[in-house]
């Protein structure tokens, strides 16, 4: 997720295979972003936080060397982002609720994202 549009330019592609249907969503996503600035604000967000825990997590990590453990201030601050996210993503819901009983497709991803939040 995230990044301006949640993915790199074509001169920075990763050599990874994406799925053709994860590749149409994608370019989906990142249209809907062009068009609409309070997505652009919430995607920028979210890459931000990503790349807060990415960060956390791989400090003091070497190349080739396994981590066993993690310090509890790392631990803290990531769980603290995903609940920074997660309470963000509720706010759009909320914000967008209209739009979502309107759509049985939106509205089952919602029900399916609620559903795996609430079991974790």
């Amino acid at each position: 997720m995230g990044g301006i549009f949640s993915k790199k330019r074509d001169d920075e592609a990763p050599s990874v295979r994406i799925n053709s249907q994860y590749a149409a969503d994608l370019s989906s996503y990142e249209a809907a972003c062009r068009l609409d600035p309070d997505l652009q604000s919430f995607d920028t967000n979210v890459q931000e936080r990503t790349n807060r825990v990415i960060n956390t997590l791989a400090v003091g990590v070497e190349v080739g060397v396994e981590v066993r453990s993690l310090s509890f201030d790392s631990l803290r601050e990531v769980t603290d982002c995903l609940l920074e996210m997660n309470q963000e993503v509720v706010k759009v819901i909320l914000e967008c609720k209209k739009d979502i009983w309107k759509c049985k497709e939106l509205f089952d991803l919602v029900e399916e994202y609620l559903i795996t939040v609430s079991g974790l």
